[in-house]
């Protein structure tokens, strides 16, 4: 079309081409580094989230030792690794608690056996991070103690009534035709 080769700019088309082309390249390596981004994220989210299911079912099968590290470029996963661990950290104080009750329990019951036998000197000893065994522990001490001194109480006015009743007798058989 002669209209066209006569009104067409050709050093400024080559320019344009040569602009967009280089304006392309530059996109085309935009993408692919960012698809390399998101492939390192994507591997990234994969692992960190591999680990944490692992955590998880480690410790919901009894083990609140495992811990796993909090490190990411993702501000979410390092949130929620830390919250894992944060939930091991405390199911094991759960599970500490627990195991430290039930041995003061069963101190507790056999405190109460050798008390029920008649051993009246035993007491609860020990220290205890759980208030509610160390008030069992008081309560129990006060009440054994407290039974004791009753009993030696009772045992002290039971003496005193046998020197009385003995002091009767010989003051009976003492006067005559009594």
């Amino acid at each position: 079309c002669k209209v066209f080769k006569k009104n067409i700019d050709t050093p400024g088309m080559q320019n344009t081409c040569l602009l967009v082309n280089t304006q392309f390249k530059e996109f085309t390596r935009m993408v692919r580094e960012r698809d390399r981004e998101l492939e390192s994220l994507g591997m990234e989210l994969s692992i960190s989230l591999s680990e944490v299911f692992e955590a998880l079912r480690k410790i919901a099968k009894g083990d609140p030792a495992v811990r796993i590290d909090e490190t990411s470029q993702v501000e979410l996963i390092r949130q929620l690794k830390h919250m894992v661990n944060l939930t091991a950290e405390n199911i094991g104080e759960m599970v500490d608690q627990s195991h430290e009750i039930a041995i003061g329990l069963a101190e507790h019951f056999d405190l109460l056996h050798r008390v029920s036998k008649g051993e009246l000197q035993a007491r609860a000893t020990g220290e205890s991070n759980v208030e509610l065994l160390e008030a069992l522990k008081n309560v129990s001490n006060t009440m054994i103690e407290s039974i004791d001194a009753e009993i030696k109480e009772r045992q002290q006015m039971e003496a005193s009534l046998r020197e009385m009743e003995a002091l009767d007798s010989s003051i009976l058989s003492a006067i005559p035709n009594a």
